[in-house]
């Protein structure tokens, strides 16, 4: 199973401009008490996963070790404290940060582990093993400001928040 961008987030990106990012190229952003330097393309990422236990131990915290080093090689401005969820410093697309996690690790692949990368400056997302790309993708549309009836025909139409967020998951 390939990593896959999300096709609405590809759209609006191309509608906006692969570098629509409101911060201009080698500025700085403060967040909370830390200077961040932006650098060329920097992003804040955001990278969530579930790794499959099944009873096997040994596997589940192979390919958790494999992950989380691959995110510490990347950068020392991060972010790890939660349990399942990594913020951290990139150059580049959540599409690459993605790819080059599932290269550098050796986590499943066949829909079993889950690994959801979203950039948090473009509001763009790529994800392996997400069964319910719906809701998600409803989300990232009101993180863009975006009414639902402007979302992609297929996720909600023109649901309610309250109706799609509250719809049975599929």
């Amino acid at each position: 199973m390939p990593l896959r961008a999300s096709p609405a987030i590809r759209r609006a990106i191309a509608e906006e401009g692969a570098t629509s990012s409101p911060r201009q190229r080698g500025s700085s952003v403060s967040r909370g008490s830390t200077q961040l330097d932006k650098g060329p393309q920097m992003a804040v990422m955001q990278v969530l996963y579930r790794l499959e236990y099944k009873d096997d131990p040994e596997a589940y915290n192979l390919r958790l070790k494999s992950l989380t080093d691959a995110i510490r090689a990347l950068t020392s401005t991060r972010w790890e404290e939660a349990t399942s969820l990594v913020m951290l410093q990139y150059t580049g697309s959540s599409y690459d940060l993605g790819t080059h996690l599932l290269a550098k690790s050796s986590l499943y692949r066949d829909g079993r582990d889950m690994l959801v990368v979203i950039d948090m400056e473009r509001l763009e997302y790529s994800h392996i093993g997400l069964h319910d790309q719906s809701r998600l993708e409803v989300l990232m549309q009101l993180a863009k400001g975006r009414p639902l009836a402007q979302a992609p025909v297929g996720i909600y139409g023109k649901a309610t928040v309250a109706a799609a967020l509250s719809a049975p998951r599929t």
